[in-house]
């Protein structure tokens, strides 16, 4: 099958890059943009991102290319020329939330706390024992937001999004634009809130990958961010796109490899 019939998502913490101790200090690969610039031409531009990070920060990292992107879980996007942001003053609430949220946890150290505009993560990588006290106060939280927000929980990590944000429906999304429509998805993640854009892909006859060792519903595992870029490495260097033989996945316990069909 030709790349101009697949398309491809990415996640970007764990996936493209590795985790780092707090949000900003994450380190871009120098040969990363590059490769995926090769891809997106390959692709004949149907590359994403799809992150809990804002449009905004991937650009950052990821500059000078802006790719179609689903950020803060599909709360915001671009895509087929067009970008919708989300707009923190349409949410005051959230603000309120976020400022009794760090008087609580922002003096202990090791937790960082990261505001997104229209949501707000709490990380505990560097202060583990903290954990418990997080969860408990974002769940206090979210209980004063009601039922607009949700809490989502990824690796040391605990988010208050609004409920309409998930990778599942953004993905969904962009498989019903005219740009992605008719080709065979990929998508490659690595977190709790990617399981619900998994499902999304399996169901579409697509290719999904979990980074890692997590529980999943993903078709296939690879071990780490280095082994995800070898093997976009190898696609953007002539390899079929979508071939997963010899690049060092497995399948997972809930399904069976999934060969691209000719």
């Amino acid at each position: 099958m030709t790349a101009q019939k697949w398309s491809l998502f990415l996640d970007f913490d764990g996936t493209l890059v590795d985790i780092a101790p707090q949000p900003d200090a994450v380190v871009v690969d120098a040969g990363l943009v590059p490769m995926l610039r090769v891809l997106q031409d390959e692709l004949d531009g149907c590359l994403a991102m799809v992150s809990g990070r804002s449009l905004a920060t991937l650009d950052r990292f990821l500059a000078p290319l802006a790719f179609d992107a689903a950020g803060m879980h599909g709360l915001e996007y671009r895509l087929g020329g067009t970008t919708v942001r989300c707009d923190p003053a349409t949410r005051p609430e959230l603000g309120v939330a976020l400022e009794k949220v760090t008087r609580t946890l922002g003096e202990i150290g090791g937790v960082v706390i990261e505001d997104k505009g229209c949501a707000f993560s709490v990380h505990w990588r560097e202060a583990p024992l903290a954990e418990k006290g997080a969860l408990l106060t974002l769940t206090e939280t979210l209980k004063v937001l009601g039922g607009d927000y949700r809490l989502q929980l990824g690796k040391c990590v605990g988010e208050i999004i609004p409920m309409e944000a998930s990778k599942g429906h953004a993905l969904a999304s962009f498989l019903k634009h005219a740009k992605y429509e008719g080709r065979r998805p990929i998508f490659i993640g690595d977190d709790l809130t990617d399981e619900d854009g998994f499902r999304v892909i399996n169901d579409a006859d697509g290719i999904s990958i979990h980074v890692g060792h997590l529980q999943t519903v993903a078709q296939h595992r690879i071990a780490s961010p280095t082994k995800v870029r070898s093997l976009l490495a190898r696609w953007s260097s002539g390899g079929d796109m979508g071939a997963l033989e010899g690049s060092g996945l497995s399948d997972t316990a809930v399904a069976a490899i999934s060969h691209p069909k000719k």
